[in-house]
């Protein structure tokens, strides 16, 4: 196959999908985004297109999050995240789920890192009371306002 027909096709797929997830219609969405990350797994080196890539990735995505397929999208949003991905859609939707598994310190650090190293403020992230109540939920030693301070501190050295 060639690049740019691929490319065309995945784009395609991207767009028919995220029409379909619009009209309630995930299953459809879902078996058509399986096919686009299947051929952009399988054509990976010929397509080396980022962008293509990461439309792909975020509409499959939104495609098992609409059928409630919770592990298939943790574990994708989580590679993707480790791959480098640092988009709000997958920061925001790794906190969630983390918070709903109940696995705060996961929660908590991805909040830290996107903070520190990622430029973004805890209000792009989660609300400030979530982010207060999630601290505490994880339960360590060090106050609350001394940790924010240290977390902002932090944030402000590594600009």
């Amino acid at each position: 196959m060639q690049t740019d027909s691929l490319i065309k096709k995945l784009e395609a797929y991207s767009l028919v999908a995220q029409q379909l997830l619009d009209l309630s219609e995930n299953s459809k969405a879902l078996m058509l985004t399986s096919e686009a990350h299947y051929i952009l797994n399988n054509y990976k080196k010929l397509i080396a297109d980022e962008k293509i890539e990461t439309q792909v990735n975020h509409i499959y995505l939104k495609s098992l999050m609409a059928t409630d397929s919770v592990n298939q999208a943790i574990s994708l949003a989580t590679k993707l995240y480790n791959e480098g991905d640092r988009t709000l859609f997958i920061i925001k939707y790794l906190i969630k789920s983390y918070k709903d598994k109940l696995a705060y310190k996961e929660a908590l650090y991805i909040i830290e890192d996107n903070v520190t190293h990622n430029q973004y403020r805890i209000i792009d992230l989660i609300t400030y009371s979530e982010f207060q109540q999630l601290y505490n939920k994880v339960g360590n030693s060090v106050s609350y306002d001394l940790y924010y301070s240290n977390l902002l501190n932090k944030a402000k050295d590594n600009l």
